[in-house]
């Protein structure tokens, strides 16, 4: 298991084919790779997006850990439980929502500091520092959709594509 003390980490799956699906980011304070517990291997991957700090503690040690002290354990139960909670709400917004309506959620969503985010104001997100890969794999498709989907709202005046992200001039419609 790997604790973050500072850096950022992002957590995904590849299938066969090269396509990626993000989970999540994590930052300093959150861990990663606490499945090491079942002895299985790991359905995922890790890659910093950062230069990182972390400490790595291996899974005998954890399960000493674990088992001598309750306190850990419920809050490791804890942030498993909310893990859960995300991967199935992920799961429903894959299964039934469409293309548009996950990527109006990335592009409404509040940004952090350290995604470069900043709201001038606005209700939703000024600024998406996130390339069209990054996108795509936060919401399950490929770039090209992620591209032709910017492409129109860039004609509709709803955002501006800049090098440095994306910048939302105006809330985004509903449905597309």
């Amino acid at each position: 298991m790997f604790i973050i003390f500072s850096g950022r980490l992002r957590w995904f799956s590849t299938n066969n084919a090269g396509k990626e699906l993000t989970y999540g980011e994590y930052g300093p304070g959150d861990y990663v790779g606490e499945l090491c517990l079942d002895g299985d291997p790991h359905p995922y991957s890790v890659v910093t997006l950062e230069s990182c700090y972390c400490a790595v503690i291996s899974r005998q040690r954890l399960a000493h850990h674990v088992a001598t002290r309750p306190e850990l354990c419920a809050m490791m139960l804890e942030k498993s439980l909310a893990r859960i909670r995300a991967l199935a709400v992920l799961s429903h917004q894959l299964g039934l929502d469409d293309v548009y309506t996950r990527l109006r959620r990335v592009l409404d969503a509040p940004a952090s500091p350290e995604e470069g985010g900043s709201s001038h104001g606005l209700a939703s997100r000024a600024w998406v520092r996130l390339t069209q890969k990054d996108l795509a794999c936060r919401i399950g498709c490929s770039r090209e959709m992620v591209s032709r989907l910017l492409k129109d709202l860039e004609l509709g005046g709803f955002i501006r594509r800049h090098p440095a992200g994306i910048e939302v001039l105006r809330s985004l419609p509903p449905g597309w």
